[in-house]
């Protein structure tokens, strides 16, 4: 299909009717997961960067999967939500941070 959906989940559950026959314990049911092939996937082009204090860095954000024919291709995508939070450095004391989608 077509239509841009999140993860759909379905079950397998094995069954037999033979007593010579033992299922595993826990080993009866199966998920899956559909993922749906119609949304544009997108992430940062690297996980980690390292930078010297002082310096600005831009980071890149890539389409991660191929999907073009999703049922909003043809319309602009909105631009992704930019945000940033302290870990051992602290925002607005060791880093600055601004969100500028190019």
């Amino acid at each position: 299909d077509t239509v841009v959906e999140n993860i759909e989940i379905f079950e397998v559950v094995l069954t037999v009717n033979d007593s010579r026959v033992r299922i595993a314990d826990n080993e009866d049911t199966q998920i899956a997961r559909i993922r749906d092939d119609d949304a544009f996937e997108i992430g940062f082009d690297m996980i980690a960067v390292n930078v010297f204090e002082g310096e600005v860095i831009s980071l890149r954000i890539n389409q991660t999967n191929d999907e073009t024919t999703g049922s909003n291709a043809n319309d602009e995508l909105p631009p992704p939500g930019l945000s940033a939070s302290s870990g051992t450095a602290t925002k607005s004391v060791d880093f600055n941070f601004t969100s500028t989608i190019d």
